[in-house]
């Protein structure tokens, strides 16, 4: 198809103004397919030619007054802004003026596509959304629809993700809706638990949509990350009722994906609002162990208290920690050794391992001979980011502390070294130390070890950590 794409794009944006509605919705979807070719493969400098005429196209078809062209043209633009990403940017305020407009013409359907429209807005264009007339643009709208919505009603859900993406995008700006927000989800959350409750006692009580939890869950965890540290007044409200509610959450058995969204928030929480986790520590942890399933028959749960208990031990420390150091091991090496872990499970407990070696070296080191091999070898493909740099500077105080523990994965270490990209100072000049150490320990052997290594490789190790 990509010959005749220059000719065929064109002529498929004309057919937005077909007279047949038919034959503008199908355009529409047909065009949207064809998004990414006109964002990245037209060609350089051909953004004016193709994507811009397709994107004002979608934009003006979004108020067709027929309600399956406007549903058609609505569904293209969300896939059109999904693949644009950063592209979208020069192009917010046209954007936010069509999706605004919509908000008046579009019946209950429609609407919930166009939620989807408005948060995927924010998720491609992130911070640039944060201006204050772009804001007051949107956030009236928004924020009014949701605050008049009816729990019980289904746009409840659409409208609720829509505006946790435009929380994160707006970041601390969005600080004037976030109490109102917060103390709804928080409502919606004790709530429906309770009703739950109502219904295994009394079959008379239907069983609540615990989607509503879910959802009020990752929002309030949307409004946590946006608001960092300056979240933790909210999180104090009503003596900190929310950490209640969540504790009943991480235990909920019949809906893993509350425990799921339970263990994203919690970890949210360590890293923004640990001084009120931490008098509920021992429980928080007697809860959140056993959700780390060696047969990690629900995944995503798994994998989101593996996370969390990374995010508490570098918030906790190791006089918090040392207790649970232990049992935590005895789940998370299994799990990181056994070669049908799902790769994400795996890599989430090697960066665990890392952060508890960060915290408590002398206990997670004499057991690095277990898991290290593993270990490099799952993080070795990693992208360099913050948490995986915080399990490497684990690893390499737990080697400092027991050198002989990597001797037998040492191929493996030299490899996760180079494949980072991008270390930051701190980091480099811990592994140039590593290095340093591991040499000086090997003496007369080093160059023996080196040998085995490809000569390139050798180089690389030589040049880059000086060793």
């Amino acid at each position: 198809m990509q010959p005749h794409l220059p000719s065929l794009l064109p002529y498929l944006i004309q057919w937005f103004k077909h007279e047949k509605a038919l034959v503008r919705s199908i355009a529409c979807w047909s065009a949207s397919r064809y998004g990414k070719w006109a964002i990245y493969e037209s060609g350089p400098n051909m953004l004016a030619v193709y994507f811009e005429p397709l994107l004002a196209g979608l934009l003006e078809t979004m108020m067709d007054k027929n309600k399956r062209v406007q549903e058609a043209a609505c569904s293209a633009f969300a896939t059109l802004e999904e693949e644009a990403g950063p592209y979208m940017v020069p192009y917010i305020q046209p954007v936010l003026e069509t999706l605004m407009r919509a908000f008046s013409l579009y019946q209950r359907k429609n609407l919930i596509i166009l939620y989807d429209a408005v948060g995927t807005l924010a998720e491609a264009v992130g911070s640039e959304l944060n201006r204050p007339h772009f804001i007051q643009m949107l956030m009236p709208e928004v924020i009014d629809r949701w605050e008049d919505l009816p729990t019980d009603d289904h746009h409840m859900f659409p409208l609720s993700e829509c505006l946790s993406a435009i929380a994160l995008a707006l970041g601390t700006s969005f600080a004037p809706y976030a109490q109102t927000a917060y103390e709804r989800c928080v409502q919606i959350v004790g709530e429906t638990l309770q009703i739950c409750q109502l219904s295994h006692n009394d079959s008379g009580v239907e069983m609540p949509d615990m989607d509503l939890v879910i959802v009020a869950l990752d929002f309030i965890s949307a409004i946590v990350q946006a608001l960092g540290d300056n979240s933790q007044p909210l999180i104090a409200n009503h003596n900190g009722v929310v950490l209640q509610l969540i504790g009943l959450c991480m235990i909920f058995e019949s809906v893993p994906e509350v425990r799921q969204s339970a263990f994203a928030l919690l970890g949210d929480l360590a890293m923004h609002c640990f001084p009120l986790l931490l008098p509920q520590l021992e429980g928080i942890m007697q809860q959140l162990i056993p959700q780390i399933d060696r047969n990690f028959m629900h995944i995503n749960v798994c994998n989101n208290a593996t996370w969390s208990v990374g995010e508490i031990a570098l918030q906790a420390g190791q006089e918090s920690m040392k207790t649970y150091i232990n049992p935590l091991l005895e789940r998370l090496v299994p799990m990181l050794n056994n070669p049908n872990t799902p790769l994400t499970l795996a890599e989430n407990a090697a960066i665990t391992i890392g952060r508890l070696g960060v915290v408590c070296p002398a206990m997670v080191a004499p057991n690095l001979e277990v898991f290290a091999e593993r270990w490099c070898m799952v993080l070795s493909s990693v992208k360099d980011n913050d948490e995986k740099s915080s399990a490497f500077q684990g690893m390499m105080t737990m080697i400092g502390t027991n050198p002989q523990g990597i001797s037998k994965a040492f191929l493996y270490f030299c490899q996760a070294a180079l494949n980072w990209q991008t270390p930051d100072t701190y980091l480099m000049n811990m592994f140039v130390q590593t290095f340093a150490g591991l040499k000086q320990l090997a003496g007369d052997e080093w160059e023996a070890s080196m040998s085995m290594l490809d000569p390139q490789v050798r180089q690389l190790i030589k040049d880059r950590f000086n060793a």
